[in-house]
């Protein structure tokens, strides 16, 4: 058994005691634990600071996704093999996809002739290049985009990924229309 002794000057902390009976007698072992018991106490500690950790980074996350699916763009993200990563509500609500996608190389979602143009873009940003491409008709939609594509690095500056954020130019384009038609 575990028992707590107070300090009284000489001995004291926490000790293992063990009893075992003998034939004539018995035999009692005791052994100092106070460090087992300060590194069990600096575990619990540990353990509940990470745990407050964790909790901060699910808020964090939780604060990102929602501001991710409130924004207006369609933003994608893609990894090095062009495997779709995560999408945003809006992306979801222009193409009629849905979290299906995620996982699956473009090229097996979006199969009509505007993927070859969208695919060595994509390309372009994986060799680390920022893109501006101006006005296209969006795939999957009939409405016109601007498209941002940025190359994701890591802390050492390796690309692994590339975001696309497409941004809706479709009244623009129509309101250019009306005037050039004027």
């Amino acid at each position: 058994f575990q028992f707590f002794y107070p300090n009284d000057g000489n001995v004291g902390g926490w000790f293992d005691v063990s009893i075992t009976k003998l034939f004539d007698g018995v035999t009692i072992n005791s052994r100092d634990i106070n460090m087992i018991k300060q590194a069990e106490e600096e575990i619990k500690k540990n353990i509940e600071l990470l745990n407050d950790r964790n909790r901060e980074v699910e808020n964090q996350k939780a604060y990102i996704y929602t501001v991710f699916n409130a924004l207006l763009d369609c933003i994608i993200t893609f990894d090095d093999q062009m495997r779709i990563v995560s999408a945003n509500g809006m992306f979801f609500n222009v193409t009629k996809t849905d979290h299906s996608i995620i996982g699956k190389r473009f090229d097996e979602i979006f199969t009509d002739q505007s993927r070859f143009h969208m695919i060595d873009l994509i390309k372009r940003a994986l060799q680390g290049e920022s893109i501006y491409d101006k006005s296209h008709l969006g795939i999957l939609s009939n409405k016109h985009f601007d498209n941002y594509l940025v190359p994701l690095k890591n802390y050492y500056g390796k690309i692994y990924g590339v975001v696309l954020i497409s941004h809706d130019i479709d009244e623009q384009v129509k309101a250019q229309r009306e005037i050039n038609n004027y």
